[in-house]
Formats: structure tokens, sequence, C-alpha cells
């Protein structure tokens, strides 16, 4: 095989094998580029009321008041990481942790994941008591990394302010 014939064959078997996956991820059915756009403009999702409650009847417990005033209004700040912004992200978390994931101990009933700083540390709200604490590891038993007395010290804390 000469040397045309063999870069031929490499560059025919990159558009082969490159150009589907490139198609997959730009042009695939249902791409909308405004839609893009949009989530880069708006970072953050806000809840509506049947949201809100599917993630209490799902966890079968009652969110603090200002935790579920915040899902509904919240502002652009914290991000979508550290305050989890869609039901189904909530009660998967939430799940996860009541199981015992990545080996930690199972979480109680009572405590919510509400996201983390994307160093697996989770925030577990506690419906009791409203107080949150940042778990190491997820281990809701072990010494928290951060305490907050409830969610709005939590959020001056991130520096979103009261109402923000």
């Amino acid at each position: 095989m000469s040397s045309l014939q063999a870069a031929i064959t490499v560059a025919l078997g990159l558009v082969v094998i490159a150009g589907p996956m490139l198609w997959w991820a730009f042009y695939r059915d249902g791409y909308d580029g405004a839609a893009s756009a949009q989530l880069t403009e708006d970072p953050v999702l806000r809840m509506s009321v049947q949201e809100v409650d599917r993630v209490e009847a799902e966890l079968q417990l009652t969110l603090p008041a200002a935790y579920a005033d915040f899902l509904r209004t919240r502002g652009d700040y914290p991000d979508n990481t550290t305050v989890l912004d869609t039901a189904d992200l909530i009660i998967g978390c939430t799940t996860e942790y009541r199981h015992g994931i990545y080996g930690a101990p199972p979480w109680p009933w009572h405590l919510v994941c509400i996201g983390d700083e994307a160093d697996a540390c989770p925030y577990a709200l506690d419906c009791l008591s409203g107080e949150i604490v940042q778990t190491h590891k997820g281990d809701a038993t072990a010494r928290p990394i951060a305490r907050f007395a409830d969610f709005t010290a939590f959020l001056e804390a991130k520096g979103a302010g009261v109402g923000a």
C-alpha cells in the first residue's frame, strides 16, 4: 500500500468513525441551538409548587419553608450544583444516600440531599431541625465539614443573601 493510499484510508476511516459522533453531538434530531443558548443565559431552574410537593411526597417529609420557597423563587446564586434545581435530582440523590451509596452509612429519613460543591461532600438538610450540614463524602454520622443553623444561614454563607 502506498503512502497516498494509506492517507486516504485513514481519512475515510476518520470520516466514517468521527462523522456520526460529531453529527450526534451537534446535529441530531431535536437539537435546538436557541434552547442551548437559553440554558447558558439561565443556568438554574425554578420549581413549580407541584414539583416541590412531589419532592415532599416521594421523600415522605415536609421541607422547611425557607428551602421550599427558595426552590420556587431562586435567583442565579448559588448555582445548580450547590443547590440542586430539579425535583428528580433532589429525589434521586436523597434516595441514593438513604441507601448508603459510595459506602457511606445510610441516611435517616429526615435528611435531604440539597446539593454539594462538586466534591462528593453533599449538603444534608435536616427537615426536623432545619439545620444543614456538609457531610464528608456523604457520611452523615461523621463530623461535618460545615454546619449552618438553617437554610437562610446557608444562603448567607454562600454569598446569596436572604431572598436571593
